[in-house]
């Protein structure tokens, strides 16, 4: 008769290597969404930001400091039981679309106001604005609303699909093996116990 046997050995579990931080689809996005936020930072500051009432330098600054939370957050090793971030980032992302709906507005508002037309700002020390600068944040802020709403879809698409700790969520690119503790396994035991039938008449 085999007796049970208990191995509580840790093994290597094989996981998925991928070159990005986060889901692909995501990553693009982050890049896309993090390229306009510098163009809008750059541009913003031809009028120190005053013909967005200073709202478009604070939003561009605030995307990037989210942008590289989420990638700093990604490249995190996978650690058991601790929480994933993932739907935070989400939740964040959407945000950030009320955000950058209120700077397009705002901007929107400062263009058809007619308070652009050759408006300078030498007496502030800044660069000089016009109606094509202010035109240009317009068009780059509906830019970036459009991509933080993209991440912001994309994300909760995953979350529905995948769960909050989707596959590709912070596994690094280089490190395919972790060690897991596989628990208490039952396996055979090699000895076999005989019983003499005949000892017991």
């Amino acid at each position: 008769m085999p007796l049970p046997k208990f191995d509580l050995t840790t093994r290597k579990v094989d996981l998925p290597s991928s070159p990005f931080p986060l889901p692909r689809s995501l990553f693009l996005i982050t890049c896309a969404s993090s390229l306009g936020a510098c163009l809008i930072l750059i541009v913003s500051m031809f009028d120190l930001g005053y013909l967005s009432m200073w709202f478009n330098p604070c939003a561009s600054i605030v995307t990037l400091i989210y942008h590289a939370g989420v990638l700093l957050i990604a490249r995190r090793p996978r650690v058991p039981d601790a929480p994933s971030y993932f739907s935070t980032a989400i939740f964040s992302a959407y945000l950030l679309v009320f955000a950058w709906l209120v700077a397009f507005i705002l901007t929107t508002t400062v263009l058809a106001s007619g308070h652009v037309g050759s408006y300078r700002v030498a007496d502030l020390r800044g660069l000089p604005a016009n109606v094509h600068s202010q035109r240009l944040q317009v068009f780059l802020t509906l830019y970036e609303m459009v991509a933080v709403a993209g991440m912001a879809l994309k994300g909760h698409a995953i979350v529905l699909k995948e769960g909050s700790d989707p596959p590709g969520w912070r596994y690094s690119g280089g490190d395919s093996e972790t060690n897991v503790s596989t628990g208490p396994v039952m396996t055979e035991s090699t000895t076999n116990v005989r019983v003499d039938v005949e000892s017991l008449r």
